[in-house]
């Protein structure tokens, strides 16, 4: 039995929620995330949990700035996939989302999110807006990498597979570990994993977060080059590539 499989059976009596913030040299950054946590409309106790690995001092920023904040440490590097497993096993709530470091949710992300589990699915997924809509370099960003989850029912609808994802404990159980030897598409390979496996999923246009996008012309053609590769890694992965839509 996996570690989300014990999660599952141990699941009454959790928290609402667990949201997890990937953290790595976000010293700059992650007010944006930790800020619209705390601006969530939602009545019901929650926990955000942030995983760390970077060297920048953020760890101990968001100690002393967000003392409800649960801080957990890496020394080592850890990628996107071992950092979800990481806060996965901190994970004490029914459901579980993932924030990045340079995203703002919604004040009714969260709620609209539980809303949606509670109903009975297991994967629940929104929408993405651009965080940098007065910077020419941060839209065409924005449009490149997020094309797919922009905030419509059609469009989400045509993901294969979905992105933006919170989970169930029950999803979770079924799903193993993300994986953690790509540098981006770990939630791409996992969420497939998923619904090949039956596991139900609720699409909501209006759970959405804003997302921030280099706006330098150097800092979008690297993010782009490593997020290329990275989605190659995950196409490479696959017997097929029906995991990986965007290769």
């Amino acid at each position: 039995m996996t570690d989300f499989a014990r999660m599952a059976d141990a699941g009454n009596g959790r928290t609402a929620a667990s949201v997890v913030v990937l953290s790595y040299n976000s010293r700059e950054r992650i007010d944006t995330a930790l800020r619209s946590l705390r601006a969530q409309r939602f009545d019901q106790p929650f926990e955000v949990i942030v995983v760390d690995s970077g060297e920048d001092g953020s760890a101990d920023y968001v100690r002393a700035a967000y003392p409800e904040v649960r801080v957990v440490r890496s020394g080592t590097r850890l990628w996107p996939g071992a950092a979800r497993n990481r806060g996965l096993r901190e994970a004490r709530g029914a459901c579980v989302a993932f924030l990045s470091d340079d995203s703002a949710a919604r004040p009714d992300w969260l709620r609209r999110r539980v809303e949606l589990h509670r109903r009975g699915f297991d994967l629940v997924g929104g929408a993405v807006v651009n965080g940098t809509a007065r910077s020419p370099v941060g839209t065409a960003g924005y449009l490149l990498e997020y094309s797919a989850v922009l905030p419509s029912e059609r469009i989400l609808s045509e993901q294969i597979p979905p992105h933006s994802l919170s989970y169930s404990l029950a999803g979770l159980a079924q799903g193993g570990e993300f994986p953690e030897d790509t540098r981006t598409g770990e939630d791409t390979i996992f969420n497939e994993r998923l619904l090949r496996a039956g596991r139900t999923l609720a699409l909501d246009p209006d759970i959405q977060i804003a997302h921030g996008n280099p706006t330098r012309l150097r800092a979008y053609f690297r993010h782009h080059y490593l997020h290329g590769r990275g989605l190659m890694q995950c196409a490479d992965r696959q017997a097929d590539r029906a995991a990986c839509p965007h290769i």
